[in-house]
């Protein structure tokens, strides 16, 4: 790899020169610094990244951690934190915990080790990520936790405002005359399924129909537990005519069981996900969604981490951005 003392030898300068040319720190003649460009052009010079972070302490790179990358949702914001972030001049390194808090804690301590200027954070679905901010707020580095969050860190964080977007769901399927409907929750401790149950008991309050434990399905964020959850739906002697899912992951599962057992949707039993993934509108049938603001969320990350790093944000920020109900062939009038 060409250094900045190869350069300055072979154009007869100093090496202050050059890396004040390079670096963009100070001033250089525009002779000198004509020469220094096209020479390190013609020459194919990369910056050598963590050298000029430990010159200069600040690496212009920002971490991005999520959960997966398996479905549209987390590369869709990927995509948005990416964009954003080059105009502000910083560059992106991702890195997937698998949901897996060890793995989550294993990539924070290489970020911390690198280092960069500060994390933007999608925790995992169980309790321990809580202690991996906390190792966070330990080493001082600036951060955001954005879709799944933890009330209780102090910390700037933005989701969606699930609570409010389930409360929206339940009350299109009780508007369709619908009263007894199941909810497939997610993990217990998760703060995305919490605000969908929570907005989904609120409703069925406001409804004046009693809430049923026995109605909700707890698991992870899987195929496997919507398809499994509603098997045990379906063998109900007196089963609901209705089924919220967490997200739209669960709800395909749920979609495949029902198809197996013969249970036609909508006709036999409506059903609704969350997130809007790009496949919910292709199914058959396709999925009565809520729709968040995947690019906003991804551009909020962004400019709140900048703002921490650059000391133009003087306190957490925290945001909660509106769903959109998009309806779809999955739910209809009782039958």
């Amino acid at each position: 790899m060409l250094t900045q003392t190869e350069i300055a030898k072979a154009l007869g300068l100093s090496f202050r020169t050059v890396s004040r040319c390079l670096n963009n720190k100070g001033y250089v003649s525009p002779e000198s610094r004509k020469m220094i460009e096209d020479y390190a052009q013609k020459k194919g010079y990369r910056p050598n990244l963590l050298a000029r972070s430990l010159v200069l302490k600040k690496s212009n790179i920002i971490g991005l951690l999520v959960p997966s990358i398996a479905y549209s949702y987390y590369p869709e914001i990927t995509e948005n934190i990416q964009h954003t972030l080059r105009k502000y001049g910083y560059n992106l390194l991702l890195a997937v915990s698998n949901e897996n808090c060890k793995e989550e804690k294993n990539e924070i301590e290489t970020f911390l080790s690198l280092p960069v200027d500060g994390i933007i954070f999608c925790p995992t679905s169980f309790p321990a990520s809580r202690e991996n901010c906390k190792l966070l707020l330990k080493n001082k580095i600036s951060f955001v936790l954005f879709d799944k969050i933890f009330p209780d860190i102090p910390c700037s964080y933005v989701t969606s405002d699930n609570f409010n977007a389930s409360k929206r769901i339940m009350e299109h399927l009780l508007g369709l005359g619908h009263s007894k409907i199941a909810h497939i929750a997610g993990p217990r401790g998760d703060s995305f399924s919490i605000g969908l149950l929570e907005g989904y008991k609120a409703a069925l309050k406001s409804a004046k129909i009693p809430f049923s434990p026995d109605l909700v399905y707890y698991g992870s964020i899987t195929e496997k537990h919507g398809y499994d959850s509603m098997n045990d739906i379906l063998s109900l002697k007196d089963r609901p005519t209705a089924v919220q899912a967490v997200n739209d992951i669960v709800a395909i599962g749920a979609v495949q069981a029902a198809k197996r057992k013969g249970i036609k949707i909508p006709d036999d039993m409506s059903l609704t996900g969350f997130s809007d993934l790009r496949i919910s509108g292709l199914l058959t049938p396709s999925i009565t969604t809520v729709r968040e603001q995947v690019d906003r969320l991804g551009v909020e990350a962004s400019e709140i981490i900048i703002g921490l790093i650059d000391k133009s944000l003087k306190k957490n920020k925290k945001l909660m951005l509106e769903g959109k109900l998009i309806l779809r062939e999955s739910s209809g009038k009782i039958r």
